[in-house]
């Protein structure tokens, strides 16, 4: 029972797909057959390094029909913050014919917000004749949790746990025809942690993915290769799609120790920024393995100067670096965030180079020739970010031997012993997209909000002030602002006061704090973060709320001020304990809203400001004419008569009745005679 749990807890499924045809009908993604379009040949190579593996796909296809577009789709699981049980690949681009191609990410099923798969999709317009697809990425081995080999006891030499690579060629039964050829190649870098790769079936644990489809070859050291003829793949029931596996599916197999092996490196940096919060310390995600963390300068500006250093236990002769750039949390990250252009690296002799980088998520290669301690590598210049100032390094490796480079389409197709030294990559790397994805991907939901950089709509029940984590927050000036959003609006210092600090927490967000005890957060671009609406988001945070103390059961309340919904969350106190050291239970009144592509969120820093206060600052802001109107209304109901005015008024009026009387009295009597 406990293997069991630790295997649910433990894996990693990472789907490897080809691309597909798919359509889009009412919001849902689903694979639909191109009649006219062949997929004739293709090559998958893929180079294992220490801890995740390289792909470089290329695809064949002859459209024997008029010129059409199509979507193409590459299907992945992913996870949301809470759970790290599936991750997504990492730096996806895709090219047709060298040309660089959008990629965007849809939900597999837009109206379950808790699905968990997704596609990479990117649009090719394939016209008569030939055309060749390229798509490459990085991700991370599927791993289950339990020992690879069959009656494997802790203390057994050699004992592993089961990873496995994997990629699917059951998606191409969608295209006309049989696939005419196809090779799967995996081939091993001297980093690579794995072991055990030829155990047979029957040698295996229950349940645990072996080295499949039998006969694969190696034409080459350290590679492994299949290949197949008038393919055939094998479909699979549309509600079953994506958890049946054809037999034409290809799984790389291996073990990797447990506890894994220590590098015998060491890292030190000059600074680091935590998204987490100062209480949480420093992720160091540039030597965890993972492509998709990251190591973060945390110095103002973009870092130029900034450095990381690897100490090793004892001298390594390197004949290659290794280097993932920027920030690869999600597929938007890489261009959101500042990425290096040229680093140098200092070794411990003295000896430096010059490393001059794509602005490309792909893992990047420097052939070097040098016996070292360390290896020091300072940003001298960068690509910046449109949204986040900070600089980004992902992945480091220091390679022995230089690793394998890919061979050539044609060449690969006709001769299994084809070597190359081709690059992952077909050609220069897309643009970032100008809007983002109507449907972000629920990490760059997790990373807007985590440097306060949302839309700043909600209650952070356990953070009562975001900004004071924010880890890329530098002194900014109002004119920022208002060169920034022109239509934004900031309150009249008679409500709120003298403004005492001003921070910009991204390129697009600000922070003001008021004399008056007041905060104010302004998000002057809603375009560049995943959006919200008030009404969403209280739908979203009723279920997962905590209880507070007085019995509320909504983190806020919702009203209407002229054209606006409004949130609006009464002070309290939280009953359950927060999670992390440093966080509160303490919730202090707030009020927020959006007008237009603006966002403001009003916090009540002190105890003596209301939250009437603050509705009072946001119909200011929203629609002055109201508070005129209801300033008017409060002094019309609180006007105080004097009493003598009252007595002379009484007075007057019954004087004024008595002649009223007096004069229907004389009209009424008969005229004399």
């Amino acid at each position: 029972m406990l293997l069991l749990a630790v295997s649910l807890v433990s894996s990693r499924p990472v789907a490897r797909a080809n691309d597909t045809s798919i359509g889009t009908i009412g919001g849902t993604v689903y694979p639909v057959r191109a009649t006219s379009i062949r997929l004739v040949a293709e090559t998958v190579q893929a180079t294992c390094f220490g801890s995740f593996v390289e792909y470089r796909v290329d695809f064949r296809f002859v459209n024997e029909g008029r010129a059409r577009s199509v979507k193409l789709g590459f299907r992945f699981n992913y996870a949301d913050r809470r759970e790290y049980a599936s991750k997504p690949p990492v730096g996806f681009q895709a090219w047709q014919d060298g040309r660089p191609l959008h990629v965007r990410v849809v939900p597999a099923n837009a109206a379950d917000r808790e699905s968990k798969n997704a596609y990479f999709v990117h649009s090719a317009r394939f016209a008569p004749g030939p055309t060749t697809i390229t798509v490459s990425y990085l991700a991370e081995a599927s791993a289950s949790g339990r020992w690879r080999r069959a009656g494997a006891e802790p203390g057994d030499p050699g004992l592993g746990v089961a990873n496995w690579h994997e990629y699917w060629l059951h998606t191409g039964s969608l295209w006309k025809g049989p696939i005419g050829e196809a090779v799967v190649r995996y081939r091993l870098a001297e980093s690579f942690e794995g072991s055990d790769v030829e155990l047979a079936a029957a040698d295996a644990d229950e349940d645990v993915p072996v080295t499949t489809p039998e006969g694969w070859t190696k034409p080459l050291p350290r590679t492994y290769q299949w290949r197949f003829s008038g393919l055939e793949p094998t479909p699979v029931r549309a509600r079953d799609w994506w958890h049946a596996i054809s037999p034409c599916d290809v799984r790389l197999g291996f073990a990797v120790p447990s506890p894994r092996r220590k590098a015998g490196v060491t890292w030190d940096w000059s600074s680091a920024a935590s998204l987490g919060g100062p209480e949480e310390g420093v992720y160091d995600g540039i030597a965890d393995g993972a492509p998709d963390s990251c190591w973060i300068e945390g110095v103002p500006g973009t870092g130029e100067g900034e450095w990381v250093e690897a100490r090793f236990k004892k001298p390594r002769h390197l004949r290659e670096l290794r280097i993932l750039p920027g920030n690869n949390l999600y597929l938007a990250a890489f261009t959101k965030y500042a990425r290096p252009r040229v680093l140098k690296a200092v070794f411990s002799d003295g000896s430096t180079a010059l490393l001059r980088l794509r602005d490309a998520p792909a893992l990047q290669r420097f052939p070097v020739d040098v016996t070292t301690r360390t290896v020091r590598l300072v940003i001298e210049s960068v690509y910046p970010g449109t949204d986040y100032p900070a600089t980004c390094i992902s992945e480091v490796e220091f390679g022995t031997e230089a690793a394998p480079g890919y061979a050539a389409f044609a060449d690969l197709i006709a001769d299994d012993h084809a070597a190359g030294r081709l690059p992952s990559w077909a050609g220069l790397a897309a643009p970032a997209p100008k809007q983002p994805a109507r449907e972000p991907e629920l990490r760059e939901v997790w990373d807007a909000e985590s440097v306060a950089c949302g839309d700043l709509i909600g209650v952070g029940q356990c953070i009562p002030f975001p900004a004071d984590r924010a880890p890329f927050k530098e002194p900014a000036k109002l004119s920022d602002i208002e060169e920034k959003a022109p239509s934004a609006v900031l309150p009249d210092e008679d409500l709120v006061g003298r403004p005492v600090e001003v921070n910009a927490l991204s390129y697009w967000a600000y922070e003001i704090r008021y004399d008056a005890g007041i905060d104010l957060l302004v998000n002057t671009d809603l375009t560049r973060v995943p959006v919200k609406s008030v009404l969403g988001t209280l739908r979203e945070e009723a279920v997962d709320s905590l209880p507070y103390e007085d019995g509320r059961h909504l983190p806020y309340d919702v009203q209407s001020i002229g054209r606006c919904v409004v949130g609006v969350a009464r002070p309290g106190v939280i009953e359950e304990e927060c999670l992390y050291p440093g966080d509160s239970g303490a919730v202090p009144g707030q009020v927020f809203w959006r007008d237009g592509n603006v966002s403001y969120h009003l916090y009540a820093r002190s105890g003596d400001v209301s939250t009437e206060r603050l509705v009072k600052v946001a119909t200011s802001l929203i629609d002055p004419s109201l508070l005129r109107t209801e300033e008017r209304r409060e002094a019309h109901a609180g006007r105080t008569v004097p009493g003598w005015l009252v007595v002379l008024g009484a007075l007057a009026a019954a004087g004024a009745m008595v002649g009223v009387v007096v004069w229907r009295r004389g009209a009424a009597a008969p005229p004399a005679a």
